[in-house]
């Protein structure tokens, strides 16, 4: 399951500067054309989401270990890891910025990384229920080991 995380974390975040740019471009007429300022803004969003990919490490297991239906499990996964992502800036605009996000113009940030982890989770639903399903298979294996024991 942690592959599975680290890699949707990784698509996110590379969607992210994307639809950033899209969203601040279309309020504010901002020119896409500048890639530097995109590279900048993905290495600067792949530092500062770190503490996001350690929160959606943490709350995985826990998601994929609930008696749940996948489908069930699929939407707390989505919820949590917009959670952690609302977290996440929170996080970073209090102890580094010394600012309170949900009373800044900054919170229009948010929106565009909570599109991007929607995104990508929709996208690789197939991938979720598979890491379910090759996790349920392992548990079975090691439950049929104790048994034989």
């Amino acid at each position: 399951m942690s592959l599975h995380v680290i890699i949707t974390w990784l698509i996110a975040i590379s969607l992210y500067p994307v639809l950033s740019v899209l969203y601040i471009g279309g309020l504010y007429s901002f020119s896409a054309e500048d890639f530097a300022f995109l590279f900048g803004f993905f290495f600067y969003t792949l530092v500062f989401a770190i503490p996001s990919l350690v929160l959606s490490l943490l709350v995985m297991m826990p998601i994929a270990k609930a008696p749940a239906t996948n489908s069930s499990k699929l939407i707390i996964w989505c919820i949590a890891a917009m959670l952690t992502v609302v977290v996440n800036f929170y996080l970073i605009f209090y102890f580094i910025l010394k600012e309170d996000i949900f009373r800044s113009a900054s919170i229009e940030l948010i929106l565009p990384a909570l599109l991007a982890v929607s995104i990508t989770i929709l996208i690789r639903y197939k991938y979720f229920f598979t890491a379910l399903s090759k996790l349920e298979s392992e548990k079975n294996a090691v439950t049929e080991i104790e048994a034989e024991v």
